[in-house]
């Protein structure tokens, strides 16, 4: 359930194959605070005939509130690494934003009041990408 690179899930994959032990790649999304309320977000990779998917369900449902299998073995480690790389961006896109929306004289909290109700605050995956871009209509 480490966030490791997807090579190193690949080399534990190898290494587990050697020794006919099941393997899932989990790691988990959210912050520490879901954590402690056991409400995170568990990214499985798994081959789809395992039977350690089933084992394992109800520890995962012990600690999230949602599992979303991936697919194959790594598929986890990988959309892990995509989804920290996300939000990576979007911390130094949303504080250089800030700072030059207050360079120009707006105060953070009206910045933020229109952030809360448009796509950009909003996050465009939910808002513009399946109306547009999904459907090419760009």
């Amino acid at each position: 359930m480490s966030t490791i690179p997807p090579i190193e899930t690949n080399e534990l994959i190898a290494l587990a194959n050697k020794s006919s032990i099941d393997f899932l790649d989990a790691p988990v999304g959210r912050t520490s605070a879901h954590a402690k309320t056991g409400k995170l977000i568990i990214f499985a990779g798994a081959k789809s005939d395992e039977k350690v998917i089933q084992k394992v369900q109800p520890l995962f449902d012990a600690m999230g509130e949602k599992t979303i299998y991936m697919g194959e073995r790594c598929a986890g480690s990988k959309i892990k690494i995509i989804n920290n790389f996300m939000s990576i961006c979007m911390n130094a896109v949303s504080a250089e934003t800030i700072n030059f929306a207050e360079t120009i004289g707006l105060k953070y909290e009206k910045v933020q009041e229109v952030f809360n109700l448009t796509p950009a605050g909003l996050g465009h995956f939910k808002t513009t990408w399946p109306g547009k871009v999904l459907s090419n209509d760009l």
